[in-house]
């Protein structure tokens, strides 16, 4: 916040693409941070139990998330016949994070399918969007990065499983 502060004064005193590019990057670092502390929550958390039901954690999650500033249309299909035992809290967060990396990335649609498999259920988001660029696959396959090939902020594109 106080990186972003400064950007905004810097704005306001001078016009330029330095300041835009900063108040870009603060949100940028401001956003991974905010994921980072809701997985390391996942990750040391007991987990809760219980029946939840899918499509009204999946409805409470689309309400959860702010598209005023979108034009994205976000369709469902469920096809959901019992409660899902789960810790209903990281099921929202992780639809949270696929939906809204969907939402950024997509170029007019969204469409998140549940359905049931194996004993649960399968939440698919997939969006109309350019997909990962092959080189950032690679990194992803292969579990490394390099200088010259790393992992970054991208669109899944098409589908992610949640």
């Amino acid at each position: 916040e106080v990186i972003r502060s400064h950007a905004e004064a810097l704005r306001e005193r001078r016009s330029g693409e330095h300041a835009e590019q900063i108040l870009a990057s603060s949100d940028e670092l401001a956003t991974i941070s905010n994921r980072a502390r809701t997985i390391d929550r996942m990750l040391s958390r007991e987990r809760r139990l219980s029946k939840v039901d899918p499509a009204t954690v999946l409805e409470r999650t689309l309400e959860s998330i702010d598209t005023a500033d979108s034009d994205v249309r976000v369709t469902t299909e469920l096809s959901v016949s019992a409660p899902l035992v789960t810790d209903e809290w990281i099921l929202g967060a992780v639809l949270k994070s696929a939906l809204e990396n969907a939402i950024a990335y997509a170029d007019s649609s969204v469409n998140v399918t549940v359905n049931e498999s194996d004993g649960g259920y399968t939440f698919v988001v997939g969006d109309d969007g350019p997909g990962i660029p092959q080189d950032e696959l690679v990194a992803l396959d292969t579990g490394t990065e390099t200088h010259l090939q790393h992992s970054g902020d991208w669109g899944c594109g098409n589908s992610s499983g949640a």
